[in-house]
Parts: C-alpha cells; structure tokens; sequence
C-alpha cells in the first residue's frame, strides 16, 4: 500500500500502488484530499491482476494540499471586549476555511466577523460576554485533519455586587462592613476611612471569603464616625464606594457642688449642638429632697439615663455623681450633658 506521506518537489514524479485481493468483481476508486480521482489518464490510474496503480507525474502546487502556516494562539479578552483570531493558510487555490466554535459552524452575524484576504483568515467577536467562552477550531472544508483551535477564555473586570451600607450605631457595639464582589481573579480588596488605607488591628477585622470582603470594628467608638471607602481591583479593572458609618452615645456628666438648705436649686438638662434643654427646679430645698435623682434622655431609635444622688451633710446638701455611664443614645451628631449647675 501507498507510503502515508510523501514529500515530492516540483515537477518530480511518483507512484502509489495497493495490492487488494477477494472476490471479483472488484472497483478500486483514488480519493485526492477526499474528492474522487476521475482523471485516469492524467494521474495513470490501473488496475491489474490485484495491483491498484496510481502514477502521479511531474508534480505541481495545485496538487499540495492546504497547510497552516500561522496556527491560532490563546486568546483572552475582557467583557464587552474584542477578540481576534487568526491564522494564515498555504496551499493551492481555490481557497476557504470555515470557522466552528465547539461543534458549531459560526457564520458572519453582528457579534462575529469573518474574513479571509490574502490567505489570512480572520475571526473577529465584539461586544464579548460569558456566552463567547469555548473552543475555536479554524477548518479548511475538506481536510479535518488538518484543523487547529484554541479557547478564548474572558476575563471580567472586578466590580461590586452589592455595595456596603452606611450605618449608624451605638457606641461599644461591633459593627461590620461588607461589600459582595465579581471578577476574573485574583481580587484584591483594601479598606480605607476618609482616605487613609485601613490595616488589621486589635479593633479592626477584615476578611475576603466567597467573594465577600468584610469590615469589622468591636468595639466601636465615636472617633470610627466618618466616611469608609471600599476597593476592589484586578488585573482587568478596579471599582469603588463609600459608606458613611455614624456612631451615637449619650455622655451623662455630673459635677460635685453644694446646696444650701433651704435655698433654691435648677437641675438643668442642656443638649448640646442644638441648643434644646429642660430642667427641674427644686424650691426651698429641705431634707425631703434627699434622694436619687434620674435624667432620662430619649428620641426616636434610643434612650440613655445618668443619676445623681442629693445627701443631707449638716446644714448642706451635696450633689453625689454616680457612675459615668456607658454611651447608648441611638441619636445622629448628637451630644448630651447632664449638668448639676448651682
């Protein structure tokens, strides 16, 4: 039987022969590149006593088959990007390749242009999205085995799903941050508050799990109030926001002071920053108004309370503060002073 590959140069000339054997009648047909040889006299085509013959004289170019000269290399593009691929193709004319992604044959339609000039063959995908992945064989009809492909693989820029919330908490609560995310990795993701990048601390937590960036402060206090921006970035782009987190407190301060018995004293509740405040007058104080003595603050989201404590010593009552207590005002910029004032 013929050798699988010959090499010839032009204008030299060789023989194929296959010796068959069964039953007559029997037909012997040459196939040139899948189509059937009907040129006997051309390409000196017999048959004799079982000897198939085919003599192929003086060779010529046209009788080369197609070859590709450039093969198609990795491609990788972002979405609503462009890719080309493209290879070069040798052989005789007439010529044309057919482009096929997985198993389907692509035609020219708005997302994929296909040329072929001066025997480079092109195939242009615009406005790319995750649909375009896959394998692109470049094919020339005829000859299968003689096809190239490679996948185009997309790369997404990173971008925020789901942005983090601003907030407003009470003072020594945790609060945490958390911004969703998507992109071709590796995502990189940094934190910042009023523009100065944030790292690990003893109060600060951060994490990047399942796509998921989180932001933890425990405890938090008034000085974390302020503007927190969130970033994330690939390789193929970056994205951005911001998230306004208020902390509330109440602070109940109370100061030592004398009260004559007898005489008359205010207990002034002032708020600061708006101007607003109340308060008790104790007329003609006397040893009845020994006692516990309770301011109560309070608006829509939240309450907080201080006391003092008024005691009898000789012919004075003393103001006594009790214990600072802890901020828990759910109110926003809001500062409130309970004042014992004489």
């Amino acid at each position: 039987m013929p050798t699988s590959i010959i090499a010839l140069r032009e204008g030299q000339s060789t023989t194929f022969e296959c010796q068959v054997v069964g039953t007559p009648e029997i037909h012997i047909t040459w196939y040139l590149d899948g189509n059937e040889v009907t040129d006997h006299v051309k390409y000196g085509i017999s048959f004799i006593d079982g000897l198939a013959t085919l003599k192929l004289t003086q060779a010529r170019v046209s009788d080369k088959p197609p070859s590709f000269v450039k093969k198609l290399e990795n491609v990788t593009s972002i979405l609503k990007g462009t890719a080309f691929f493209q290879c070069v193709v040798a052989g005789a004319q007439p010529l044309s390749v057919s482009w096929i992604k997985d198993e389907k044959i692509l035609e020219d339609d708005e997302h994929h242009h296909i040329t072929f000039e001066n025997r480079v063959a092109i195939l242009e995908l615009t406005n790319i999205d995750l649909s375009h992945r896959g394998r692109y064989t470049c094919q020339y009809p005829i000859y299968v085995s003689n096809c190239y492909f490679h996948i185009l693989y997309i790369s997404e820029p990173a971008q925020i799903i789901e942005k983090a919330k601003s907030l407003k908490v009470t003072e020594r609560d945790p609060v945490t941050l958390e911004c969703t995310v998507a992109g071709t990795p590796e995502l990189r993701v940094r934190w910042y508050k009023d523009g100065k990048q944030l790292l690990p601390s003893r109060y600060y937590t951060m994490s990047f799990e399942n796509n998921v960036a989180s932001f933890r402060i425990e405890p938090v206090s008034k000085e974390d109030s302020g503007t927190y921006s969130f970033k994330v970035e690939n390789d193929f782009g970056s994205s951005t926001c911001e998230a306004v987190l208020t902390v509330l407190g109440l602070y109940c301060h109370l100061a030592n002071s004398l009260i004559q018995q007898g005489g008359n004293e205010k207990i002034i509740i002032s708020v600061k920053d708006r101007q607003e405040g109340n308060h008790v007058r104790i007329l003609n104080v006397e040893a009845a108004d020994v006692g516990e003595y309770q301011c109560k603050a309070q608006n829509d989201v939240g309450s907080d309370t201080c006391f003092c404590t008024v005691k009898l010593k000789g012919k004075v009552l003393t103001h006594m503060p009790s214990a600072v207590l802890p901020m828990a005002l759910h109110c926003s910029s809001l500062h409130r002073h309970c004042k014992y004032l004489l």
